[in-house]
């Protein structure tokens, strides 16, 4: 392992003495400066406190962590999150940082105490924005079987079609079944605007903040609804339950996951 990384600081271009401090995340002062874990590639994680902000780090020489070995990569990435969710937890309040983040140069403790000292302002506002709320995901489906159904048994269009078809030479049904599939096409677009706008609005009063992402494309389902929520701590239990509702709606399946580390209203 030492080995490939010191071949990787090499085709980097990169001095291999220099120093870095690795970055997981940054805290209030609290007991952060008494933290103590063990990170990537087993590092002791610390704190370097400077005032009332904490950045949570670890000693490295001031190179990226890059591996042709995509095990690897996912073991470090996993133990870069490990150490934000232990402080997360003793916390509850953390601004947490992507992988691979590091601080470099021949004083790097001094040069994150300059940070946090330069930036508090601004890493204090994220820290209070998040305070006493937690971040989930979100992730409503549609069964297409379902809905195709729905569409199917009451489209009028449809139905003329059908009629067509029992009467229809082979080249003209076909035609007409390829219609049928482009109408439920459409159809599907438009019950999952409908769908959208009516979850959103229900789950819309009870989030702090919201981001809807773009939304993936599924096999045998629709997704209609992709997104983190930023919810206070005192609405997620009813939260959920408006989810479950939804989930044990025919055709209605939901992803409620976390809570989470404030990734996605901390950037």
């Amino acid at each position: 392992m030492q080995q490939e990384v010191q071949q990787n600081k090499e085709e980097l271009g990169h001095n291999v003495k220099e120093e870095g401090r690795y970055i997981y995340c940054v805290a209030e002062k609290g007991k952060m400066d008494t933290f103590q874990e063990q990170g990537i590639e087993n590092n002791p994680v610390y704190a370097i406190c400077q005032g009332d902000l904490c950045a949570i780090v670890h000693d490295c020489p001031a190179i990226p962590y890059i591996s042709k070995d995509k095990e690897q990569v996912i073991i470090w990435v996993k133990a870069h999150q490990k150490i934000i969710d232990a402080t997360y937890a003793q916390l509850g309040n953390v601004i947490p940082f992507t992988f691979d983040v590091i601080i470099k140069g021949k004083n790097p403790e001094q040069l994150v105490m300059e940070w946090l000292k330069r930036d508090e302002e601004e890493l204090k506002k994220k820290i209070e924005r998040t305070k006493g709320k937690q971040e989930f995901g979100i992730k409503i489906f549609l069964n297409k079987e379902h809905i195709t159904t729905t569409i199917d048994m009451n489209n009028k269009e449809i139905q003329e079609i059908k009629e067509n078809i029992k009467t229809a030479k082979i080249g003209m049904a076909y035609f007409h079944k390829q219609k049928i599939q482009k109408i439920v096409e459409r159809e599907s677009e438009k019950y999952a605007a409908l769908y959208f706008k009516e979850v959103y609005n229900q789950i819309i009063p009870l989030t702090y903040d919201i981001k809807v992402e773009k939304t993936q494309k599924q096999d045998d389902t629709i997704m209609i609804l992709h997104a983190s929520v930023l919810v206070k701590k005192e609405d997620v239990q009813m939260l959920g339950a408006i989810l479950e509702h939804i989930n044990k709606k025919q055709g209605f399946s939901v992803e409620f996951t976390g809570p989470w580390p404030p990734y996605s209203f901390t950037s």
